[in-house]
């Protein structure tokens, strides 16, 4: 992105820019212990993805990208979290209760009120229906079409084959987690076979070959 671009996404969206030394150091840990489960987690609701991406026009690779980032880079404590349905972001594509509120989940909650209006009852609600795999996909398909309608794009523009829709995607990715260096590796998962071949209903192992490191005394 230009230098106007991400001051507009700023101030529109508030967003976090890039991570900070730690994270970006475990980012790797993460995905080397977390690529296996992330996979599974994509064959298992393979179909869901795909009927869902149908239902929106948008690209299951695209969503099944963004749940497999998320899912391989988990931390034990946010495992813990999704779980018991608590945390801020929940669920398969991590997807938080402000998501809801945006798309008018509480019938009588403004849709721009801040998560702090919610009462604990409403906030433990929205966190129990986003940990139901099913529901969490439709959320971040109904997510990526508010933010498509949001930036101006119609949904035959978000394709990953050309450059403006890739540079879209982008943007709805960025917006999606907050930190910069997310997009990147969004576009990159898109190309991954081992996703494509998840998706599709394969998983792209037999077992696990990811060796567990042994720790020295």
């Amino acid at each position: 992105f230009n230098k106007q671009e991400l001051n507009l996404l700023h101030k529109q969206f508030g967003l976090h820019g890039e991570k900070g030394v730690i994270s970006k150091m475990l980012m790797p840990i993460g995905e080397a212990t977390g690529r296996v489960d992330a996979l599974s987690k994509i064959y298992q609701n393979s179909k869901e993805i795909n009927d869902v991406a149908k239902q929106f026009n948008i690209e299951p690779l695209f969503m099944a990208s963004i749940i497999y980032e998320e899912q391989s880079h988990l931390l034990p404590f946010e495992e813990l979290n999704d779980s018991k349905g608590s945390g801020t972001s929940i669920g398969l594509s991590q997807v938080g209760v402000g998501e809801l509120i945006k798309q008018g989940f509480y019938p009588n909650i403004p849709i721009d009120s801040p998560v702090s209006k919610l009462s604990s009852e409403q906030l433990q609600q929205g966190r129990n229906y986003l940990v139901n795999p099913k529901n969490n996909i439709k959320i971040l398909a109904k997510q990526i079409q508010r933010l498509q309608n949001k930036l101006g794009y119609s949904p035959e523009t978000l394709k990953s084959n050309t450059y403006f829709g890739s540079h879209a995607l982008s943007k709805i990715a960025y917006i999606h987690n907050g930190f910069s260096d997310y997009p990147r590796r969004i576009m990159d998962y898109m190309k991954s076979d081992d996703i494509k071949k998840a998706l599709n209903g394969n998983l792209p192992f037999k077992t696990p070959n990811i060796k567990t490191p042994q720790m020295g005394l």
